[in-house]
């Protein structure tokens, strides 16, 4: 029977698990995954993310799979700051254009 508390810790799944888990169309992702024989058993098996302190070996094995990888966090850091840069900007140039019209 699945208990729903979160991501699993990666010791506790098994196949079964992640097939009772996902036939309740759960997404499973096991933590803190850090082994590279273990992630390969687990991107096998087919959870549907991993959590881990080493996502270079994730991306690594997602890579050699031909699997699709994920926003590096360096890039959703970089996306993030490009927005702020970029919401900042506009305010600048809607408060400029309030300046231009109120001394029309």
């Amino acid at each position: 029977m699945i208990q729903c508390r979160g991501s699993p810790f990666h010791g506790d799944l098994t196949p079964e698990t992640l097939a009772e888990a996902q036939a309740l169309k759960l997404r499973v992702v096991p933590w803190t995954v850090n082994d590279a024989a273990v992630i390969e058993r687990l991107l096998d098996w087919g959870v549907d993310g991993l959590i881990s302190d080493h996502p270079e070996r994730v991306r690594a094995a997602l890579t050699r799979r031909s699997q699709p990888l994920p926003v590096a966090v360096k890039d959703v850091d970089a996306v993030k700051a490009t927005k702020a840069t970029k919401a900042k900007q506009a305010k600048q140039v809607t408060q400029a254009e309030k300046v231009v019209e109120a001394s029309n």
